[in-house]
């Protein structure tokens, strides 16, 4: 016995010692699934040392810190003698180069291992995240939100019974699926349905009651679904044979044995004639009395009368006998019966238009009845007044007739020059025209006509001095208003000098222009359309011009010195821009060279220092000496065509500007432009 006890407490204490070996793998086990901590206070990355740290927040992370056991990067792993784990700061360094995408798996004993990926200033926990629809990988960065691989769930079967399973994340998603119904039909005596074959489940479908199949009077129906027999016996069988006598038809059923009757009725339907009787539209026997007539629809018709006929054949029966009424006759057709469609009666009267008809003399009104040609109101035009100009109106049919007044032609003339209009300020060639209109209407008067308006004569008079005054040129013409200098007319603008020398004073050579007492006060100029050439000089030296709307050939100094001058627009252009044309238009900001100018002579823009941009059509041949000459403020020429000449100096101290060459038809300057600045030394010019 003794024996005995000592082997049991040999065994207890060899089970206390198995107990004390094993409890921490036991602790371990149980706390297998701690989460590790969920946040990196901040990482590094220095890959110069190849060395990379990540600091926790002590109160999360000490025992997780104090229990890691492996790290790895990218299922490779690193000795934990590459691994500096510092409780005291939180901080894990490990001493390894790290690039995009790389990924770092931490085990610690007791916790869920944690894997984050790097991508760029993120650490991506690879662990999912989930709602009910969608699911991503959060970024472990305190305060981070951002989250990658964000995607709706996908995959996955569900079942009445259970939802979808995610097949990324395995997150249940969805709704339960739909019901698993087998093949095999169940039934009991009134109806048949098919069930779920999902373990659980008891849902029914298509529960319906039995149907189909043919029911005898001998045998129950078979239902045409499930193959049950349901019911009741069937109806009886009958024939489709009608049997009859006299009064009345049935059927019979079919069934060997069975003296069943039905559809038991009196005979009907059939259309009885006056010669025949009924037709029994079921059984087709002849019954009852014979019918009434049977009237066509059909008018029948003599002069004065209209009726019906029987149709059955041989009798002569007429019904609704009555005379012809209603129509409307014409002059041309007599009244249609609106009954029986035929013609009756007398022609009626004719039908009158209100429109007159006329020819040189006389007006009447015509009857509007197709074919008729009778007339009404036939007289003579009457009423109204002729004028001098115009025929008198007929009163009756407003239609002008007989001759015009005879014409007083000095009256006429006198008339002509009391409407003229003409000022310095509305000068338009239409009044040009009426000026010499009347002028030419004046002369072929007689002595005599004339001697009875010399009273009007004055006023044509100071109308053709205003037009010589206002005469610049060649037929070319000037108006002012509203501080605008208008220039019109078909020719060119008068040159104020032939030519420049190089000490020249153009202000003074544009001193007595027509215009001059107009100049101080103008604000814009615009040139129509018909002005071939601006001349030499023609707008040098305004003091307060601001914009220019001009278009033809620009001769030398053109706009000279026009100190307020920043705006031009320039169409139709043609030629050479003249010599020094812009020259010392200090405030000039925009001007288009348009496409027809194939040369920019001399001194063209020379200082211009507010033109910052400007565009070289593709019709542009040759840049003259100095013609940006001073330009200070150019940033950008852009050539569209091929320059063949860039004369020196063309862009003397100019600075800080790009030439662009836009085309391939310009690209083949390059030599031309370069060659120019070459020699002038401007290294400041750069051609693109």
């Amino acid at each position: 016995m003794k024996k005995i006890l000592n082997i049991a407490q040999k065994t207890w204490v060899y089970i206390l010692f198995a107990a004390l070996l094993l409890s921490p793998t036991i602790f371990v086990k149980a706390q297998s699934n701690a989460e590790p901590p969920k946040t990196i206070e901040s990482f590094k990355i220095d890959n110069t040392k190849e060395e990379c740290s990540f600091t926790y927040n002590l109160e999360e992370a000490t025992e997780w810190m104090s229990n890691i056991t492996g790290i790895k990067k990218n299922e490779q792993t690193i000795p934990m003698s590459k691994c500096i784990i510092n409780i005291e700061d939180g901080t894990i360094t490990i001493k390894t180069a790290l690039s995009e995408n790389d990924k770092i798996a931490i085990s610690a004993e007791g916790y869920q291992n944690v894997t984050f990926i790097v991508q760029g200033e993120h650490l991506f926990n690879i662990a999912w995240k989930h709602d009910e629809n969608t699911h991503w990988k959060e970024c472990m960065i305190k305060d981070c939100a951002e989250k990658t691989d964000v995607a709706e769930h996908n995959g996955g079967q569900a079942t009445c019974q259970k939802k979808a399973e995610c097949e990324v994340c395995s997150q249940e998603y969805g709704e339960l699926g739909a019901h698993n119904y087998g093949s095999e039909w169940k039934h009991d005596e009134t109806s048949h349905w098919r069930e779920c074959q999902t373990e659980g489940c008891t849902a029914k479908t298509e529960i319906a009651v039995h149907s189909g199949g043919q029911a005898t009077c001998q045998k129950k129906a078979e239902c045409e679904v499930c193959g049950q027999e349901y019911g009741e016996l069937g109806a009886h069988n009958y024939g489709n044979e009608w049997k009859h006598d006299e009064t009345s038809h049935w059927r019979e059923c079919q069934t060997e044995g069975c003296t069943a009757k039905t559809d038991v009725a009196a005979h009907s339907g059939g259309q009885a004639t006056c010669q025949k009787k009924a037709e029994c539209e079921v059984c087709s026997q002849e019954y009852g009395e014979l019918g009434a007539h049977n009237y066509g629809s059909e008018w029948k018709h003599d002069e004065t009368s209209h009726w019906r006929e029987c149709q059955t054949e041989g009798c002569t029966a007429k019904t609704d006998v009555a005379k012809h009424s209603g129509g409307q006759a014409t002059c041309q057709q007599k009244a249609e019966c609106e009954v029986c469609n035929q013609e009756y009666g007398e022609f009626g009267a004719h039908n009158y238009g209100s429109e007159w008809k006329h020819d040189g003399t006389s007006h009447w009104r015509e009857c509007q009845t197709e074919g008729c040609t009778a007339k009404t109101d036939v007289a003579k035009h009457s009423g109204g007044q002729a004028t001098y100009q115009k025929k008198a109106i007929c009163s009756v049919c407003k239609i002008s007739y007989g001759e015009v007044k005879k014409e007083d032609k000095a009256a006429k003339v006198a008339t002509q020059i009391k409407k003229l209009d003409v000022k310095v300020s509305n000068l338009t060639m239409k009044k040009i025209s009426e000026v010499q209109a009347a002028r030419k209407a004046y002369n072929a008067l007689s002595k005599k006509e004339k001697d009875t308006i010399k009273k009007d004569v004055s006023t044509l008079t100071k109308a053709e001095t205003l037009i010589k005054q206002n005469n610049c040129g060649t037929n070319v013409y000037y108006r002012f208003s509203n501080n605008t200098l208008t220039i019109f007319g078909k020719g060119a603008i008068k040159n104020c000098f032939a030519k420049t020398t190089a000490n020249m004073d153009i202000k003074r050579k544009v001193k007595n222009r027509i215009y001059k007492k107009y100049i101080p006060n103008v604000v814009n100029i615009v040139v129509e359309k018909g002005v071939t050439k601006i001349g030499n000089g023609a707008f040098a030296c305004m003091p307060k011009l601001k914009t220019a709307q001009v278009q033809g050939n620009l001769g030398m100094a053109a706009f000279w010195g026009c100190a307020n001058l920043e705006k031009v627009t320039y169409t139709n252009g043609a030629g050479t821009i003249g010599f020094a044309c812009f020259a010392e238009c200090k405030k000039l900001k925009s001007v288009a060279i348009p496409e027809g100018i194939s040369a920019i002579d001399k001194s063209c823009f020379a200082n211009c220092k507010k033109l910052k941009r400007i565009n070289l059509p593709s019709t542009l041949k040759t840049i003259g000496e100095n013609g940006f000459y001073g330009c200070t403020g150019l940033r950008t020429v852009t050539v569209k065509g091929r320059v063949t000449k860039c004369k020196i100096f063309a862009f003397y101290k100019v600075k800080n500007c790009k030439i662009i060459l836009k085309t391939k038809a310009a690209k083949k300057s390059k030599k031309v432009f370069a060659k120019e600045l070459k020699q002038e030394g401007n290294k400041k010019v750069k051609i693109k």
